[in-house]
């Protein structure tokens, strides 16, 4: 296989043109009308002459075949003044495959791939050329296809995005397809957009991590002042305690008053009030201090949630969008004809020349600009995927 337009040069259309199969070639041979005509070169590269028989033409010059014929006559007849040899006409070109009118173009010198595919017609169009409702969906698609595929950018950002948010990231990833999509689109906007809002959520959480640190911090230094209460207090009655036995025992003897055990009594109730409010003070307080600390495990929880939840929406639109795109895609890459357009949505054009090169045919790798020469076999091949360079 020979690729590229550099190896493929346009054919010496004069005296060192080398005859092929196909071609038409006009004897004049002075004197001899019956023998002056136009002869076709065979397939097998022959042609076949009265009285002289058949001669090999194919791979000589005209120059060389006009004097092998002079003087293969010059044997059998004496008046063979001149003999002059021309080609004709050359051997057409078979355009094949993706055209509109396969078939034989007629040769002319110069005539290039591009030429060639024009005369058969152009690149095979399953819509009208006239049919211009059907040109207008096909503008349509390509546009629809066009706003679907921004969008499917857009989508795999706000993807990217919510994944590291819900996996505690600073930075979007993405993989490889995506980043492709995302060149496609020119999505530079909508990353650093999503970075920025990235990076704004990370600030909201710190923030609210530090207000739930000093929630925390408050609410153990609470629930410790209200158990330091409790414990002063319970030393306090220990104290009133005695004092109230002490005077109990000695009112007892007659050495005291009543109304000093009956002061100690309600001094001891009352401490007691306290003691049982400071309690329940001290519990509400351990009640708040346990919310303090479940609080940014719960809120990391929910927001993990929310943005599962997010996510999976995301991903039933990108599901969605994807479908939608494909479908537009197909729909541009069937029925368009332009190159531009098909190139745009992935429908590559191929050109392949199948030239004879002796008793084998060789393909030969084109682009449009390529020079054709008489006899060649040339065939247009749309593709969805591009072939890889060699």
């Amino acid at each position: 296989m020979i690729i590229g337009a550099a190896l493929v040069a346009p054919a010496a259309l004069a005296e060192d043109y080398p005859i092929r199969p196909g071609d038409e070639l006009d004897l004049s041979i002075f004197a001899r009308p019956d023998l002056s005509r136009v002869y076709r070169v065979r397939p097998d590269g022959t042609i076949s002459l009265h009285i002289v028989g058949t001669i090999a033409a194919a791979g000589r010059t005209p120059a060389d075949l006009e004097g092998d014929i002079k003087g293969r006559l010059a044997q059998s007849l004496s008046d063979t003044e001149s003999v002059t040899l021309e080609v004709a006409s050359y051997a057409p070109i078979i355009v094949s495959g993706d055209v509109d009118q396969p078939g034989a173009v007629p040769f002319r010198p110069g005539i290039d791939v591009r030429s060639a595919v024009a005369l058969g017609g152009g690149f095979s169009d399953p819509v009208s050329i006239d049919d211009t409702g059907s040109r207008m969906r096909v503008s349509d698609a390509a546009a629809n296809a066009r706003a679907l595929s921004a969008r499917l950018s857009a989508l795999e950002v706000t993807r990217a995005r919510l994944i590291a948010a819900r996996d505690g990231k600073t930075t979007i990833e993405f993989g490889d397809d995506v980043q492709k999509q995302l060149d496609e689109t020119d999505s530079e906007p909508l990353i650093a957009a999503a970075a920025a809002l990235l990076t704004a959520l990370d600030a909201v959480r710190d923030v609210r991590v530090r207000g739930q640190t000093d929630q925390l911090k408050l609410a153990r230094e609470e629930a410790e002042a209200f158990a330091e209460r409790r414990t002063l207090l319970n030393g306090q009655l220990d104290t009133l305690a005695k004092a109230l036995a002490d005077q109990q025992d000695l009112r007892d003897r007659g050495l005291a008053r009543s109304d000093r055990v009956v002061e100690l009594t309600l001094d001891t109730s009352r401490l007691r009030v306290d003691i049982l409010e400071s309690i329940a003070l001290e519990a509400a307080a351990r009640q708040k201090l346990e919310r303090a600390a479940a609080a940014p495990a719960a809120d990391e929880m929910q927001l993990r949630a929310d943005l599962s939840a997010l996510l999976a929406d995301t991903e039933a639109e990108i599901l969605q969008t994807t479908a939608q795109l494909e479908q537009a895609r197909a729909f541009v890459r069937e029925f368009a004809s332009d190159r531009a357009t098909l190139e745009e949505f992935g429908l590559h054009v191929s050109y392949h020349i199948h030239r004879q090169n002796g008793d084998e045919t060789e393909m030969i790798e084109a682009v449009p600009d390529t020079r054709l020469q008489p006899g060649d076999g040339l065939e247009v091949v749309r593709a969805v995927t591009p072939p890889e360079a060699s």
